[in-house]
């Protein structure tokens, strides 16, 4: 059979939302773009998959800030923000502090009114609530002052950086040495702890452990502008970035297979697909490096070497996620949880302990009742056709523990982790049962079976002390032309950072604000030494 070869700019292998994200921004500047997706849905984690009749949303529960941070401008650039319709949550959370007592609200979009609330309800801890709300305000002004570098000019953006220790020391500190996120949570009270930290499950990490830039960015887009829902759910935003990306002449493909990159000594110079090539000067992958450097570079010297160095790295969490369809409203099953989007009722014991109990899981001998529940309503938000309600409950899981299990004996342990769950979520809705029209379990292995990440990672590599800030896994690759769009790289990490990866790949700080600013650090020195 004859080969065909095609000629792109740019193209992209794993249609992640990273990638579609950068992909659209450069088709919207006029680059040739090419997209090749393994699977025959776009968008990895933002997407969505139907069950009669039923749309499940696959991760997205809510974004945080996306119209006070820099989410909305990244959208803009995409040209896909003015398509979307975002609903704001008037609450982030429900957080059931006791079992049989009434939740606590998170109000969404106001810090300084939560935090005065939490002073009044801990009067003893106001110096440690102060100092949380601070460092959290801190990073979330002083990562504005950066983005607003990324979008500005050379010169502005020469003068930025060299201001930049005194704008933002924070910021910088915490990306050269990372620091715990434990230092800014100076309270011992177990109560306000798990208020403190009711977002960290969705990190995988405890406090000790994770470098606080990332919660507290998070949660800074949470609380000083609140949370959002796309109607539609994840794949809305994935499906107009594909809309985008062929409406400026790019071009997509789907459920095609595996992908080989080729390449000329350490220069990539394109893609081959079955027996067609297509030739490029650039590729960006939003799939995961594992799969890049083991299967699309089998031979290459550098990539057999960036695989043994990446393969010494620890993967991020990964979770078990059930997905479940009611025939009947919730508030009929528990007339309290009428208009609530999440559910949170916080692990038992410390997070540190939570974490631990997950990860050397090795068997199926536990339940769930100690590690409380996570439970979006999506519904609420974003209703279907008919008057049911549409439930999604999370739990952090390890991917080991379910990797064993041939066919049979991994279907049968679904149904059995399935009714495990259930049990849990009988404490907030009984007769839970009686009403399910329509349930799925998706394991880890589901996720990375769907989404193509090593173990099932949601976030790729963790956010640890020894793995984030510059320490990160880089955009670039030791490859030219071959770079990482995903949550692998950096900064990384739920929705918002996977679209910061996209807006650092497609807004870099240019050279020329390397020569201002070392034009202004040359002058510095010299008004110093006159002094």
């Amino acid at each position: 059979m004859q080969q065909t070869t095609e000629t792109y700019d740019i193209i992209a292998i794993g249609a992640g939302l990273g990638a579609l994200t950068a992909a659209a921004i450069q088709a919207r500047r006029g680059k040739r773009v090419l997209v090749i997706e393994k699977h025959k849905v776009l968008g990895g984690y933002a997407s969505v998959f139907a069950r009669n009749g039923t749309r499940f949303d696959v991760s997205l529960h809510q974004i945080g800030g996306v119209e006070e941070t820099r989410v909305k401008g990244i959208l803009e650039q995409a040209g896909v923000y003015d398509k979307l319709d975002f609903v704001k949550l008037p609450v982030l959370s429900h957080l059931e502090l006791a079992l049989g007592t009434p939740p606590l609200s998170i109000p969404a979009g106001d810090m300084n009114g939560f935090r005065n609330q939490l002073m009044d309800m801990f009067p003893t801890e106001k110096r440690a609530i102060r100092l949380w709300f601070w460092t959290m305000r801190r990073f979330g002004r002083q990562i504005a002052y950066f983005d607003n570098l990324r979008v500005a000019g050379p010169l502005r953006q020469g003068f930025g950086l060299f201001l930049f220790p005194l704008m933002a020391p924070v910021l910088m500190l915490a990306s050269i040495w990372p620091l715990p996120l434990s230092m800014a949570l100076r309270s011992r009270n177990p109560e306000l702890r798990k208020i403190l930290l009711h977002f960290s499950g969705y990190y995988g990490l405890p406090a000790e452990r994770i470098n606080m830039l990332l919660p507290m960015a998070a949660n800074y887009s949470y609380y000083a502008d609140g949370g959002y829902y796309p109607k539609g759910g994840g794949y809305a935003i994935s499906r107009n970035l594909s809309m985008v990306i062929r409406k400026n002449g790019g071009k997509i493909i789907t459920g095609q297979g595996d992908s080989k990159i080729l390449t000329h000594d350490d220069q990539v110079t394109g893609v081959q697909l079955g027996d067609q090539k297509f030739h490029c000067d650039e590729i960006i992958c939003g799939a995961n490096p594992f799969t890049v450097y083991r299967d699309m570079l089998p031979d290459h010297t550098r990539a057999k070497s960036e695989l043994e160095r990446i393969g010494k790295l620890e993967p991020g969490m990964t979770a078990c996620s059930l997905y479940i369809r009611l025939d009947t409203p919730i508030e009929n099953l528990n007339p309290d949880l009428k208009g609530h989007y999440e559910y949170v009722r916080p692990p038992e014991g410390s997070e540190a302990q939570h974490y631990e109990r997950f990860q050397t899981r090795s068997g199926f001998d536990d339940d769930y009742s100690k590690d409380g529940l996570t439970l979006t309503i999506h519904s609420t938000v974003d209703p279907q056709e008919g008057t049911g309600s549409i439930l999604n409950l999370f739990y952090a899981d390890n991917y080991d523990r379910w990797a064993g299990l041939g066919d049979n004996a991994y279907q049968a342990q679904k149904q059995i982790e399935i009714d495990k769950m259930l049990k849990e979520l009988e404490k907030l809705l009984p007769d839970v049962r009686n009403h399910i029209e329509t349930i799925e379990l998706g394991t880890p292995l589901t996720m990375q079976k769907f989404t193509g990440n090593e173990g099932g990672a949601i976030y790729g590599f963790a956010q640890s002390l020894a793995q984030s800030g510059r320490k990160r896994f880089k955009i670039n690759s030791p490859l030219r032309g071959l770079k990482f769009i995903s949550a692998w790289s950096n900064p990384g990490g739920g929705y918002e950072g996977v679209l910061r990866v996209a807006d650092s790949y497609a807004n870099p700080i240019g050279w020329k604000a390397y020569v201002v600013l070392a034009l202004l650090i040359a002058g510095a020195t010299q008004i110093g030494r006159l002094f």
